[in-house]
This record gives C-alpha cells, sequence and structure tokens, in this order.
C-alpha cells in the first residue's frame, strides 16, 4: 500500500563518474566504505511516494553538500580531495577545473535537485526521510568521533543561520522510533538488544536545509552498519552482504516507517 513519504538516499552509489576514471585509483574496497554501503538496497522502499537515490559515489558527488560550496572555497565540498583517512582521491593533485566542474555539476547534480524540486511541487507529500547507514562508532571526522552510535538514530534539527530549526513532526518520530523499537527488539531476538534515539543536535545537510523551508516535515534516519557488516553476514573478500538480511532489515524499517505514517491521516 502506498503511502506519501519521499526517501532519499544521498550517500549510497559506488560509482565513479566516467569522466573522473582516469584521473583517480580508488579501489572498491575504498568505494564501498566511503558510501553508505547498502543504503541503496536497504533504503529502497517500492511503496513509498518516491525514491530519489544516485549510483555515483559520494567522493565525487555529496548531493549533502551545496553547490555554492566550491565558489567560497568551502571544504570538504561537493567532490571530495581525500577520503575520511585523508588518502589522496586524484592522481597527481589533480581536481576538475572549472570548465570540467559545471560539466559534472550538470550530469550528476543538478538533475536530482530539479527532480526533488518536481516531487515537492505536487503537494503529495506528508514527510521526507533522509536516509544513511553509519559506522557503529563515529569516525575521526564527525562530531561523535569515538562514540558509540546507537543501532537507530533519527535526527530533525537543521543548524540554521536564524537559529536551529525543527524540521521534524513530533507524532510521527515518536511512533517511528516505538515501531522500529518493536521490530527489532522482538522475543526472538532475544540475544540483540538495539538502541533507537531521537538526536536533538543540530545538522548542516543541505538536502534538508532546501526542504526544510518548505514547510513539509523532514528528518535523518541513519542505521547502523553493526546489523549487517559484520562475520554473519559479510563476506568481505567480495564485499557482498547477505541478500536476505538485507531483505529482513528492509521489510522491518518499512513496516516501521508505514506504521508511524499514519498520524498524518489522522
Amino acid at each position: 500500500m502506498k503511502n506519501n513519504t519521499l526517501i532519499i538516499i544521498p550517500h549510497g552509489g559506488t560509482v565513479i563518474p566516467e569522466e573522473l576514471e582516469p584521473c583517480t585509483e580508488v579501489n572498491d574496497l575504498t568505494l564501498f566504505l566511503e558510501s553508505d554501503c547498502c543504503a541503496n538496497q536497504i533504503f529502497n522502499f517500492e511503496n513509498s511516494l518516491g525514491i530519489l537515490k544516485t549510483e555515483i559515489s559520494p567522493l565525487f558527488i555529496d548531493l549533502n553538500k551545496s553547490y555554492q560550496s566550491f565558489a567560497q572555497r568551502q571544504r570538504p565540498g561537493v567532490i571530495r580531495r581525500t577520503t575520511r583517512n585523508g588518502i589522496n582521491i586524484f592522481n597527481n593533485n589533480y581536481f576538475p577545473d572549472d570548465l570540467a566542474l559545471a560539466n559534472i555539476f550538470k550530469r550528476h547534480y543538478f538533475p536530482f535537485f530539479r527532480t526533488l524540486k518536481k516531487i515537492i511541487d505536487t503537494g503529495e507529500i506528508d514527510v521526507v526521510i533522509e536516509c544513511h547507514t553509519m559506522w557503529p562508532i563515529g569516525p575521526s571526522d564527525s562530531m561523535d568521533a569515538g562514540e558509540p552510535r546507537p543501532s537507530f538514530l533519527i535526527n530533525h534539527v537543521l543548524d540554521s543561520i536564524s537559529g536551529d530549526i525543527d524540521c521534524g513532526h513530533d507524532k510521527f518520530m515518536v511512533s517511528l522510533k516505538t515501531e522500529l523499537h518493536k521490530s527489532f527488539n522482538s522475543a526472538k531476538a532475544k540475544n540483540e538488544i538495539h538502541d533507537i534515539s531521537i538526536s536533538h543536535e543540530p545538522l548542516d545537510g543541505f538536502i534538508m536545509r532546501e526542504i526544510a523551508y518548505t514547510g513539509i516535515p523532514i528528518i535523518s534516519l541513519s542505521v547502523s552498519r553493526s546489523l549487517f557488516l559484520n562475520e554473519k553476514y559479510f563476506n568481505s573478500d567480495y564485499l557482498l552482504v547477505d541478500e536476505l538480511r538485507i531483505q529482513e532489515i528492509k521489510d522491518k524499517i518499512w513496516n516501521s516507517i508505514s506504521i508511524a505514517s499514519e498520524v498524518f491521516k489522522i
């Protein structure tokens, strides 16, 4: 059954844009780990109003960064120069010039936001969920570096120049937290205890910023990779995750979203 939830997956891709392939030697393992691995599969909810995602690696096109970051020389911008571990992405200190950047943005960045605008303009969206998978421990370049993270994290606050903005919907978030807890802490999984948290720490995401001012509720939902990137479900030699496990996680999350979305019909 369809519901009016828009799903956005900005970091699930692992593909190098063809125009940049000759300029980099990033290997498959790096592309996998630097993406929100398995996000494109876990959050591919066919019964949502729509799904916006990309196959391009966030190393080369980070859709959650403003294109203006280049004009302002902010780093990291839409196209990164180094990985999270500080390894150079491009060969011989190469970086695309202005003409190359314009062409890359034209092909891989602006179409995403044009599509987003068209969907928003339909007036049919009840809520937007920006979806991620996250490391179980905060990486070195994050605000929570070295800190353990919950199994599920719901963020709803935008860091704004005019003051923090609550972009979520209280009843929806509480209901989603409750349903996720029910789904992932069932009696059948006695050995697994999954923590679901709602964070009030402000985010600085470009997508949330674009949607927040439309008045449509938007939250960020992050799932810990500990649920699937482990010895039981992950083959590190082939970079493959058990498909049945991914499907199980996907079904439980969508069921939780579907029930929580009922608040918009009241």
